[in-house]
């Protein structure tokens, strides 16, 4: 470490009385020879002059070492040349350093950035501050000229008292670490500069962690055997079920302790736990019921009987006052028969009863006394309650069972994951080749006329689209329609021709097309005029199989079904030899 300040090797000459000098002319020589080897780097007079810089860690942590040899040198070489990289003598002392090259110790006058000159060979000096066989004696050396061969060590023997010295602040600073090699890709000083926050926390998890960090630059899984054991003597856990619901009267927090009842299943149990779960619009609850020991074959903890989700779905298409049938997204899970819970624009509460159902309609509605927009909530009517039914709410459906995509990365245990889709895409014929009628709203990415007369435009959509000629359509703009359409041709996966029933006003706006959802069209059944057709949706499983929705009813472009119902009634006391005439067609022989 080279200091900024003179040196008294450099002035002690002109400090000697003249008549000394005349009587003693080598006094002076000696006297600035036995200060240079006390103020060398690191050496006793250096040290005691400069002790404030050398208790900074920054002039300590990053000590150099060694450097290689360029080439071979003999017994007389006076040069000693470094490793072609730049600046590989940085480190060393400026002026009058001492080397060791194998067992040679050298002392040089001067360095450049790639070389020692003024080389004195077969020199002596301290060459370590702890002998093998006594820890507390220092080794003084002394050696002979050598040759050595090109890349050989060049070991800088001007660091071992500040190595020492480094090494005793650490174990001041940082006990335990003084005797210690710290991981290569450690940043020491910034370690060193803040190890008092790892003894801060001695004894944590945090300071394990820091610890392995430290040595060997690797992240550590605590556990704590004691953590993972059942103490019977410690009767203060619980086994609990855990459920997410929606508050519909009354204050959740206030069921902890409370016995609950779920009026679909009669199911009660214990509340013994309310935690907060809070999403970007709603606020949910947790609830934790006891479950215990099974204390009987239907008795698990306090909970008797089986607490179900309450199934909830979403409404497709607009409904009028006195509808009969609701199209929704799917039925699965609500009763074959049974009462729904919706909401007008005003959140007033709807109640609506259905006497059946297929895969996505509700049927034989009755309760409609206000009209309700598309995309509002249909849940089944059926709550939970306290047994004062001072506070009541709604069991909501969880997802269960997660899979996780093996290629997902960069998720660590209980960080919180956001959900992009609910199933996988398929493009397998197994899932593809079928027509479908979902209802979907797609963006118009592209939109240009094609005959002006004929109301006819060419729509290229963001995403590939399920629309065939005879699909119903409209066109949307900031939630209103525009117009009305039906699919003319299908050009390409997301490119159909349509015609509307108005002009466009713009072909630059921000547009959305949508398709109307397809109905049955029979000549003798009006039954099946208000069924959905075709299939609704497929689902793939993770193993290959498939799923098909459908209420098995067909429906083409502008074609009538003739399909009709082959039951026929009569009635005689004797049909034996007796004629029948059918004024029906039967299509019997």
């Amino acid at each position: 470490m080279a200091v900024d300040k003179i040196k008294f090797q450099d002035i002690v000459k002109n400090q000697l009385p003249e008549f000394v000098q005349d009587d003693h002319p080598l006094l002076g020589e000696f006297l600035s020879q036995y200060y240079l080897s006390q103020e060398n780097d690191g050496a006793t007079f250096d040290l005691l002059n400069n002790i404030d810089s050398y208790v900074k860690i920054d002039n300590l942590y990053n000590l150099k070492e060694s450097t290689g040899l360029a080439s071979s040198i003999s017994y007389f070489n006076n040069v000693i040349n470094t490793s072609s990289d730049t600046n590989f003598t940085e480190g060393f002392p400026e002026k009058n350093g001492i080397i060791k090259i194998d067992d040679e110790i050298i002392f040089y006058a001067e360095k450049t950035d790639l070389s020692f000159t003024g080389c004195k060979r077969g020199f002596s000096g301290i060459t370590s501050y702890s002998a093998i066989n006594n820890p507390e004696e220092l080794v003084f050396s002394e050696s002979l000229a050598q040759k050595h061969a090109a890349g050989a060590t060049i070991q800088n023997l001007n660091v071992l008292f500040l190595k020492e010295f480094f090494k005793k602040l650490k174990n001041q600073i940082a006990p335990g670490f003084a005797g210690r090699s710290l991981y290569s890709g450690l940043d020491e000083r910034n370690f060193l500069y803040n190890v008092k926050d790892f003894y801060d926390s001695k004894g944590t998890d945090q300071s394990l962690k820091i610890l392995f960090q430290a040595l060997y630059g690797e992240e550590v899984l605590i556990n704590k055997p004691s953590e993972d054991l059942f103490r019977p003597s410690d009767a203060d856990y619980l086994i609990t079920k855990d459920f997410v619901i929606e508050a519909i009267e009354g204050n959740p927090f206030d069921l902890e302790g409370k016995e609950i009842v779920q009026n679909r299943t009669s199911a009660r149990g214990t509340v013994t736990k309310v935690e907060v779960i809070t999403t970007d619009d709603r606020i949910y609850y947790q609830i934790s019921v006891d479950s215990g020991y099974q204390r009987d074959i239907n008795l698990d903890g306090s909970i008797l009987g089986v607490f179900e989700d309450e199934p909830k779905t979403q409404i497709l298409n607009d409904l009028d006052i006195d509808s009969k049938v609701i199209d929704v997204d799917s039925t699965i899970g609500f009763p074959s028969s049974g009462s729904l819970i919706s909401y007008d624009e005003n959140n007033d509460e709807i109640i609506i009863t259905y006497t059946s159902k297929s895969a996505n309609q509700f049927f034989g509605v009755s309760g409609i006394d206000v009209a309700i927009k598309n995309g509002a909530n249909l849940h089944l009517n059926s709550l939970c309650t306290t047994f004062d039914e001072q506070i009541s709410f709604r069991i909501t459906t969880t997802l269960k069972e997660l899979q996780i995509n093996e290629t997902t990365k960069n998720f660590t245990s209980g960080e919180t994951i956001q959900i992009q889709s609910l199933g996988i895409e398929s493009n397998d014929k197994k899932t593809d080749d079928w027509i479908y009628n979902l209802k979907v709203n797609y963006k118009v990415k592209n939109i240009t006329i094609l005959d002006e007369t004929e109301k006819r435009y060419l729509i290229t959509t963001d995403d590939n689209n399920i629309l065939k000629r005879g699909y119903e359509v409209e066109i949307f703009e900031n939630g209103q329609v525009l117009a009305k359409g039906t699919v003319n041709n299908r050009r390409a996966e997301d490119t159909v021709d349509v015609r509307f029933n108005v002009l466009l006003s713009s072909l630059t706006g921000d547009y959305f097309l949508e398709n109307k959802t397809l109905r049955g069209n029979y000549r003798y059944d009006s039954e099946f005029e208000t069924a959905t057709t075709n299939v609704i949706n497929t689902y793939q499983k993770f193993n290959g199989e498939v799923l098909i929705s459908s209420n098995s009813i067909p429906s083409y472009d502008n074609i009538t079904l003739d399909t009709y119902n082959k039951v026929i009634k009569f009635s005689s006391s004797n049909v034996n030899g007796d004629t029948f005439t059918f004024n029906q067609q039967h299509g019997l022989y």
